[in-house]
């Protein structure tokens, strides 16, 4: 499925999001610390989901959140896209909910940037954030993909909103920055213990089960590609 069409049909964010949660959920995401690595649109699916988990009275969508330690953002538009506004006026196209959700300073846009601000700070997770400075085509697509967390400095690369999710080789820059933060995320999860998540209530006013201790969490990495660890 395609979370990101600019024609067509696609899924509300919100709607994306719990489509994506109840994936995550039914392959037992949640059951160890989770780092999630997202580019673009992803960023903000990721945030949405965070923030329908966070509250769920399902405990395998609560625990997701619970166990989340991580977050690298990869040329996020967490205020949105002025490519967005600028598509608006192109004879006889017709955006999908996605563009108009996307459009600079869209107040939904605002609203998640606030929750996950303090989310972020109350979690006790860590994220990274690296922006895009080349155009595609003559075209910045995210001009500011700065989430303003606490603590956190964007890092901006010599890099497009395409060639950004693509590191050379494990070499590079980025690649080295995401496997080293991925590592300290999950040492310090591992040393603190299943305690280390805190656990926020669900509707119901209970704390969704965690793995009981014992071994080292494993590594899900993406199999293929640089992007896996060793």
């Amino acid at each position: 499925m395609r979370s990101t069409s600019w024609a067509g049909y696609s899924l509300a964010l919100i709607d994306r999001a719990a489509n994506v949660l109840d994936l995550l959920a039914g392959k037992g995401i949640g059951q160890w610390p989770v780092v999630f690595i997202v580019h673009s649109f992803g960023g903000l699916v990721v945030k949405q989901m965070l923030r329908e988990a966070e509250h769920s009275p399902n405990p395998s969508w609560s625990q997701i959140a619970a166990r989340t330690r991580g977050l690298v953002f990869l040329a996020t538009p967490h205020s949105g896209s002025r490519l967005a506004n600028w598509v608006r006026w192109i004879p006889l196209y017709f955006p999908t909910v996605t563009v108009t959700e996307l459009e600079e300073h869209n107040t939904q846009l605002r609203d998640l940037g606030g929750w996950f601000r303090g989310f972020y700070n109350r979690s006790g997770m860590k994220a990274i954030v690296y922006t895009e400075t080349r155009n595609v085509k003559g075209v910045r697509v995210v001009h500011d993909g700065d989430p303003y967390l606490a603590g956190v400095t964007p890092v901006p690369l010599d890099e497009d909103h395409i060639s950004i999710t693509k590191p050379k080789s494990d070499r590079s820059q980025l690649y080295r920055g995401v496997r080293g933060f991925i590592r300290d995320c999950l040492a310090a999860a591992t040393a603190a213990g299943p305690t280390a998540a805190v656990a926020p209530a669900s509707a119901a006013g209970s704390s969704p089960p965690v793995p009981a201790p014992g071994r080292a969490p494993p590594h899900r990495t993406v199999p293929r590609s640089i992007w896996t660890t060793p």
